[in-house]
């Protein structure tokens, strides 16, 4: 195998041997790292989408709720308001003293 000088040893050195089981395993690793990054980018996509509907649950009042919380308070007026968006908003307002705290609240 080695001539008669070192050098001639170091030229010669074999190809590296191509084993399929580990080639085979490299393809599946790089498979499912593009399939988990497509997952990924998909459900992200999808999210930013719908994440109103995930963060915002509209519901109706109860007549027997609305009749409770009007009853207990002072005279409330209903309120609507139209958005630039088309989106009709329903609400009470209760006419308090000028110097009381406004509490502002969405539920």
């Amino acid at each position: 195998m080695c001539r008669n000088t070192i050098c001639n040893c170091i030229l010669e050195t074999k190809p590296a041997r191509t084993d399929p089981v580990t080639n085979v395993m490299h393809m599946n690793y790089k498979f499912l790292l593009s399939f988990i990054l497509i997952i990924y980018s998909a459900i992200c996509f999808i999210v930013y989408f719908i994440q109103d509907k995930l963060i915002f649950f509209p519901r109706s009042i109860d007549k027997e709720i609305a009749e409770k919380v009007a009853g207990s308070q002072s005279c409330p007026e209903e309120v609507y308001i139209d958005t630039p968006e088309g989106v009709k908003l329903h609400g009470w307002f209760y006419r308090k003293d000028a110097d009381a705290p406004v509490l502002l609240y969405f539920g």
